[in-house]
């Protein structure tokens, strides 16, 4: 008999995990509510919760790119961030050609590096390009709208100015008036042209378009909240920041910045590797954000949380508890990315 032919394929929403779990529970179809469901989605949100006190789940490390202002020391994380793991202060070279507008506007207004300047077109759908004159590797792009606007950007790519690749698309995003957004462009393909176009229906108004490479990223020492206040001067300001201090506040946990950034630091970015929460249950057609091999550790323990809580429950607490432990360690075992580690002692401290 013929297999599926197909690998992680199958769709495992919420409904399915909460069958799952009240299965566990043995309670009666029946007997099973309304309030029931609520309070086994409001459990899901629960049990993601507590998961970020047990380690980092690997698939919740993600990089953030963080813009960097003048004397800017509180540099506030995005919500959900629960720690971060790396962070490096990163320069870009600006890459320099010839400008235009499609659609209206200065261009030049847009590359001046004046932040009171902005190219604003005339009409939807327009683009603002970039000519290098030779064939050039961009890396990063940033974009500095005039106005809060919202837009739905592509970055794209071309050889000849006619046919154009999009080498990054973020999507239908809010964007500050005089607030950076930073993407890296996960290309290595050079092209002399370079353009970010709406695509969502909007009119272009945009301060600054950066475009870069040669990214060069030092790591920033972590302190902690002792040596962070003992500092005699908060507010030194260089052209690069060696330290950071991480204040884990309830909502938007937050970077303290030593020295702070001056003005020669306005294009350059703090990149991390935060640990994030998982993403919430809101309804119960959509998945879960875990990965496959955590499904079965999240319904057992979906399950002896129910148990403790709804009534008629018919199953043998001691036997669940046992079965949730069990496949919460195998999950938690594998929850690993395989790679060597290094140790290396260090007695310098103890010697002349």
């Amino acid at each position: 008999m013929a297999t599926s032919g197909t690998v992680s394929a199958t769709t495992y929403p919420v409904q399915y995990i909460i069958n799952q779990a009240v299965r566990l529970c043995k309670i009666p179809t029946p007997d099973i509510t309304a309030e029931n469901l609520l309070t086994a989605k409001q459990d899901l949100f629960l049990l993601f919760s507590s998961l970020a006190n047990q380690g980092a789940p690997l698939w919740c490390i993600e990089k953030i790119i963080l813009p960097m202002e003048t004397n800017q020391v509180e540099l506030k994380t995005p919500v959900g961030t629960v720690d971060i793991l790396n962070g490096n202060f990163r320069s870009v070279s600006r890459v320099t050609g010839g400008y235009s507008s499609s659609a209206g506007g200065v261009a030049n207004y847009a590359f001046d590096e004046d932040y009171d300047t902005a190219c604003i077109q005339t009409s939807v759908n327009g683009n603002i390009s970039v000519n290098f004159g030779t064939e050039t590797l961009i890396t990063t792009v940033g974009i500095m709208p005039y106005g809060n606007q919202t837009y739905d950007l592509e970055f794209q790519r071309s050889y000849d100015a006619i046919t154009w690749v999009t080498v990054y698309a973020p999507g239908e995003t809010d964007y500050l008036d005089k607030k950076w957004v930073w993407y890296d462009i996960d290309s290595n393909l050079a092209a002399q042209y370079f353009r970010v176009r709406e695509t969502g229906g909007e009119t272009l108004e945009i301060r600054e378009f950066f475009v870069g490479n040669t990214p060069l990223e030092i790591p920033l020492a972590r302190m902690n909240r002792d040596d962070y206040t003992n500092l005699p001067n908060k507010t030194f300001s260089s052209n690069r920041s060696l330290q950071f201090w991480f204040d884990r506040q309830r909502v938007q946990p937050t970077m303290y910045l030593w020295p702070a950034p001056n003005f020669a630091a306005s294009f350059n970015q703090i990149v991390i590797w935060r640990q994030r929460h998982i993403e919430d249950v809101t309804n119960y057609t959509q998945e879960v954000d875990v990965p496959q091999r955590w499904l079965d550790a999240v319904v057992f323990s979906l399950a002896y949380r129910l148990a403790l809580k709804l009534p008629n429950v018919a199953a043998d607490l001691t036997i669940l508890k046992a079965e949730m432990r069990e496949a919460m360690y195998y999950a938690q075992a594998e929850e690993r990315d395989r790679s060597p580690v290094y140790f290396q002692a260090n007695i310098s401290p103890y010697t002349r």
